[in-house]
């Protein structure tokens, strides 16, 4: 570890006193993450049914574009430092999740699927009222498959299954459902 070696055999007097006050904390710091990360080794193992993996495997794919529409300028020539600038955005996004060996993956999401599918759609446009500095909003359009249907789960928040389809045991389990999200922001890149 390089803080050991300089805060023993360092030429420089500063740098040692330095690596030589930090190396507790780093030591400390180090044992917290070691430890931390065998408990998730551990906690994934057990929550297997039999202590075995399944077979988890995930795929994603994100396609996006971002144009300036217009600028005081003229037409598709701004930029993020163009105050009067408009951008115009437009990204789609895909997740696909499945765990295949469904006898050993039953602990995942309560043991209500072993698969899920995603996707998001979404649309910008900011304006900018000064250099980096722009106000807009995001429209978000959510489609996902298999949602839980208990009470206080997806598939009840989203309105997909009423209370009273859950309490008669009329939401299907896998159900879909697709929302909307819509976001006013202001934001300021430095």
């Amino acid at each position: 570890m390089k803080f050991q070696r300089e805060s023993e055999k360092g030429k420089d007097a500063d740098l040692q006193k330095f690596a030589s006050q930090s190396l507790p904390t780093l030591k400390e710091h180090l044992q917290l993450a070691e430890s931390m990360a065998q408990q998730v080794k551990t906690s994934d193992k057990s929550s297997q049914t039999g202590g075995t993996d399944g077979r988890k495997k995930g795929n994603m794919f994100l396609i996006g574009h971002d144009i300036f529409l217009w600028s005081p300028k003229g037409f598709l020539t701004g930029s993020a430092g163009t105050p009067g600038s408009i951008l115009f955005g437009t990204h789609f996004e895909r997740t696909d999740v499945s765990c295949t060996t469904a006898a050993r993956c039953s602990s995942i999401n309560g043991g209500q699927f072993h698969r899920d599918r995603i996707l998001l759609r979404e649309w910008d446009l900011f304006y900018f009222v000064a250099p980096r500095m722009s106000v807009g909003a995001h429209v978000l359009w959510y489609d996902a498959s298999n949602l839980r249907t208990g009470r206080n789960q997806a598939a009840h928040n989203l309105n997909v299954c009423s209370t009273s389809d859950i309490n008669n045991g009329n939401c299907r389990p896998g159900i879909h459902g697709d929302w909307v999200d819509v976001i006013l922001t202001y934001r300021y890149q430095f």
